[in-house]
């Protein structure tokens, strides 16, 4: 049963036209956000490999590399649900991570050829090996078919047609944003707020010595919210403040979108991204009370 199962994952073949998902960005060198899940894609141009020598490559990838910009952790995608339950069997099987990508952020159809890949230049019309085995039977490990959405595991021994990819939690970019001290509702230390609002929320981005907020920032650049990507601003304001009080009216306050901003229960951290006018990317994050959460 095992083997027919390996052999259906291996016949598919390629891909229907799918709708972008606004979800997921684009950081450079093969690395790809998806904000609604919180996590970081990397697909190289890698050849087929079996499921131990996937276990090899990421392990490999978790050692001080170059190509992921030094960063360590990388794992290879679960097949579990969000919620930890499963592994789903078939298809449809949207709340495992490739999943999710596969359907969701893709928008590709069960059953129908592949043919969106977004910004996933290396992504392979075959199998892509999890980090998950069977439980049945200690020889077979679960994969995702990229060519017509099918779950299912399959014989670890196998390899044309089976390839790698790594995920990584959190946003991890091409380039190291610079940090900003941002301080949410900055007349309250509490940084209560509603997320089911359709308010306004402030936030104000200090300068130094060393950084003129009002100056250098790219205002129209400015995201903020749960995890900062959400296109949230409403305005800022066009005469800077004294916030931080060290007597120089220098800092900038901007206005986001509450019901924009995406926080749910569970956040305890407003994030906020941008660029300055010369390209380089900021972020800073300030402590945030969601109400209304029973």
């Amino acid at each position: 049963m095992a083997k027919t199962l390996a052999a259906a994952i291996m016949i598919l073949t390629i891909c229907t036209l799918g709708s972008l998902h606004a979800a997921l960005i684009d950081n450079g060198g093969g690395l790809v956000y998806d904000t609604d899940r919180n996590i970081t894609w990397y697909v190289p141009n890698l050849g087929p490999m079996t499921w131990s020598q996937a276990v090899s490559w990421v392990a490999g990838l978790s050692v001080s590399n170059a190509n992921v910009n030094n960063v360590t952790g990388w794992r290879l995608p679960s097949a579990l649900n969000q919620d930890g339950t499963g592994p789903c069997d078939g298809y449809d099987c949207s709340e495992s991570e490739m999943g999710h990508l596969y359907y969701t952020e893709l928008g590709n159809t069960a059953q129908e050829r592949l043919a969106n890949k977004g910004p996933f230049a290396n992504l392979r019309k075959g199998n892509y090996w999890t980090a998950l085995e069977w439980a049945s039977f200690s020889g077979n490990a679960w994969a995702f078919g990229f060519e017509f959405g099918l779950q299912g595991f399959a014989d670890k021994t196998l390899a044309v047609s089976f390839f790698a990819m790594a995920v990584h939690d959190g946003d991890i970019g091409a380039s190291v944003p610079e940090h900003v001290a941002v301080d949410i509702r900055l007349w309250n230390r509490r940084n209560p707020m509603t997320y089911r609002t359709r308010g306004i929320l402030p936030v104000s981005i200090l300068s130094t010595e060393d950084f003129d907020a009002p100056d250098l920032i790219d205002q129209r650049s400015l995201t903020f919210g749960a995890t900062g990507h959400e296109k949230s601003l409403a305005f800022c304001d066009p005469r800077p403040k004294d916030v931080n009080r060290d007597g120089s009216k220098d800092d900038l306050i901007c206005y986001f979108y509450i019901d924009k901003a995406r926080f749910k229960c569970g956040n305890a951290v407003g994030v906020l991204k941008g660029e300055t006018f010369d390209g380089t990317p900021i972020e800073g994050k300030d402590f945030a009370r969601i109400l209304s959460c029973k």
